[in-house]
């Protein structure tokens, strides 16, 4: 049996500390500006159904629904490219990124229908 010692070569050759890998959340900006488009696009609807139906042009009859459209299409933008960011990047799969994830698909599949449509 040999009793070989091994000492640390701490003094020569000190550790280097390794920078932390970086924690991204766009998941997270991603899952939360979706909620947020769901609400803006609910006070949407109950704001169009409070114009009554003889209107012809309700965009120009309330500036808080136009105000409401425009924001909306904005946070809609803003959480889809941190979608991608988030799929990108490949953050864990749990349920804001899966619900953020189809969201945005299907609500993209939705806006292009409507732009077709109208």
């Amino acid at each position: 049996m040999s009793n070989s010692f091994k000492p640390l070569n701490v003094v020569n050759q000190p550790q280097q500390p390794q920078p932390p890998e970086p924690q991204t959340n766009h998941k997270k900006w991603a899952f939360w500006l979706f909620i947020a488009y769901l609400v803006l696009n609910w006070a949407i609807v109950f704001v169009s159904a409070r114009i009554p139906e003889g209107v012809e042009d309700p965009l120009s009859e309330s500036s808080l629904l136009n105000y409401l459209m425009v924001i909306s299409r904005v946070v809609f933008g803003v959480g889809l490219i941190f979608a991608i960011l988030s799929y990108r990047n490949r953050e864990p799969h749990d349920y804001q990124y899966r619900i953020s994830m189809w969201g945005y698909i299907i609500g993209f599949i939705l806006l292009v229908v409507a732009m077709v449509a109208y």
